[in-house]
């Protein structure tokens, strides 16, 4: 998520790390478009975290990750990296709490972006 991307930043900045020492992979268009813009080098994206978990694991390369998000979290990316061997750190960089409101208005259709909007 965006907000992944702005906490790792912001580790980055406090630790004084070299930005260019880290290999990313993230969610494709509003993520991938903040890491480029603040500077990441993106080597891969994904729409899905699944199809993201895919991509990582065709480079041969990659033994370990970090996956830097929230704390409410889906396992895919996780369950499928680590099914195959690979190390998976789990970096939880911010907390998303539930807001649930009432809809009152008889829509006819209702949008989620996140799997908590959707519990909220």
């Amino acid at each position: 998520s965006i907000t992944g991307v702005k906490s790792f930043m912001q580790i980055i900045k406090t630790l004084n790390l070299n930005i260019t020492d880290y290999t990313v992979y993230c969610i494709s268009r509003g993520t991938n478009e903040y890491a480029v813009a603040s500077g990441l080098l993106v080597k891969s994206t994904a729409p899905t975290a699944s199809a993201l978990a895919d991509e990582i694991l065709k480079d041969a390369e990659v033994m370990e990750v970090a996956h830097v998000s929230s704390n409410l979290r889906r396992d895919e990316l996780s369950d499928k990296l680590i099914a195959a061997g690979v190390a998976v750190h789990d970096v939880t960089a911010y907390s998303t709490e539930f807001t649930p409101i009432t809809i009152t208005y008889s829509y006819n259709g209702i949008v989620f972006f996140s799997p908590s909007a959707v519990e909220s």
